[in-house]
């Protein structure tokens, strides 16, 4: 996970109160994914080319796909970290 989406988890509680703890790890793909509770739908690899970036994307259940949206990313921790951040705050991807 990049960086980015993880000072973004941070600043959006992720961690909770052991915030400490997470400043030095990151995330594993099943913390991400228990995190979303059953708001998770599923995880999927597009564009899948070896000469290319792949791109993972993560989507909500069904009931809530149009108003949250899905989360995108390099690798399926990115996906499932920006969907969690989609559930959150609201941020489309």
């Amino acid at each position: 996970m990049n960086d980015k989406i993880h000072r973004k988890l941070l600043k959006a509680g992720f961690c909770g109160e052991n915030e400490d703890h997470c400043l030095y790890c990151r995330a594993s793909l099943e913390e991400l994914i228990e995190a979303c509770g059953k708001k998770f739908g599923n995880l999927a690899l597009k564009n899948w080319n070896p000469q290319r970036n792949n791109q993972w994307i993560a989507e909500p259940v069904y009931e809530i796909s149009m108003e949250v949206g899905e989360g995108a990313g390099f690798t399926p921790e990115e996906a499932v970290a920006n969907l969690w951040l989609s559930l959150h705050i609201g941020e489309k991807r």
